[in-house]
């Protein structure tokens, strides 16, 4: 139900039914040119439906207040609860006036930034100095100082949690495993784009392992001569190492077609020796 350009998508949908040997579709389509949120949602009093049923809904393309247009989809999936719903919030640029997402990012690494506003339909676009995408933290100068921070920070609150956890635990392996799904995979996220290259940097991430190695030989009643020596009793590998591993992998996947990235394979020097 909603705006005419997902007549294809439910045409699509219908196709990819037509040849199932062992259940019958019927689709019905609601279509209104131009129509707000309040319109759609209003069909779904209307409808009856039953746990097998799927409906598909298209809002937001034609609301002013896109929380609006959230608040009634709310209201709408209550009426709903009893079919699988497939909801897609499409918003106009013409309704992102003021929205946060009308940022730029400058990347150089030039001491003195190029002063330019750029616009979007007449709305000017506002300067960031870093910016947020898929979890990683871009900065200006793209050295991932923020990012690093970041992770730190949050790595340093999950271990005093797994600490917190596992006080009364005894078993080693269990606590190592809490360590793993909750400390290392927040320091490993995509480590691969912003892997430091200084040693302040790869100190801070090193500090968290540090003190998790030095809780759990706490419990062991262990000491040792070295931080190393520690990683190698308890079967861990430092986190340089697995960085390390981990584009050891990316290369391995590019070189054998596993990954499909013919712009990063394009930058691998090969040697060919001639005879």
């Amino acid at each position: 139900m909603g705006t005419q350009q997902y007549i294809g998508l439910a045409a699509e949908l219908t196709k990819s039914r037509m040849n199932s040997r062992y259940e019958d579709y019927q689709v019905t389509a609601f279509i209104k040119p131009f129509a707000s949120t309040e319109e759609v949602l209003k069909i779904c009093t209307n409808l009856k439906v039953d746990t097998h049923d799927k409906v598909i809904l298209c809002v937001g393309e034609n609301n002013d207040d896109p929380v609006t247009a959230i608040a009634e989809l709310y209201a709408a999936l209550k009426l709903l609860k009893h079919a699988t719903v497939i909801a897609m919030n499409v918003t106009s640029s013409k309704h992102l006036n003021n929205n946060s997402l009308n940022t730029q990012l400058k990347l150089t690494r030039k001491k003195q930034l190029i002063d330019y506003n750029y616009s979007i339909n007449n709305k000017s676009i506002k300067s960031v100095s870093s910016v947020r995408d898929l979890g990683i933290r871009l900065d200006s100068k793209l050295t991932f100082n923020e990012h690093i921070d970041s992770i730190v920070d949050k790595a340093y609150k999950q271990i005093g949690f797994v600490k917190r956890v596992c006080n009364d635990f005894s078993s080693i392996n269990c606590i190592k495993a809490l360590y793993f799904a909750y400390v290392r995979s927040v320091l490993e996220y995509a480590n691969i784009i912003w892997s430091p290259k200084y040693a302040k940097h790869k100190h801070r991430i090193d500090s968290i392992q540090k003190l998790f190695i030095k809780f759990i030989s706490s419990k062991d009643h262990n000491s040792f001569a070295s931080y190393e020596d520690a990683c190698k009793f308890y079967r861990l590998d430092t986190l340089e190492l697995r960085r390390l591993q981990h584009d050891i992998f990316l290369l391995h996947g590019l070189w054998s077609g596993n990954i499909d990235c013919p712009d990063l394979l394009s930058k691998i020097s090969i040697l060919v020796p001639k005879y």
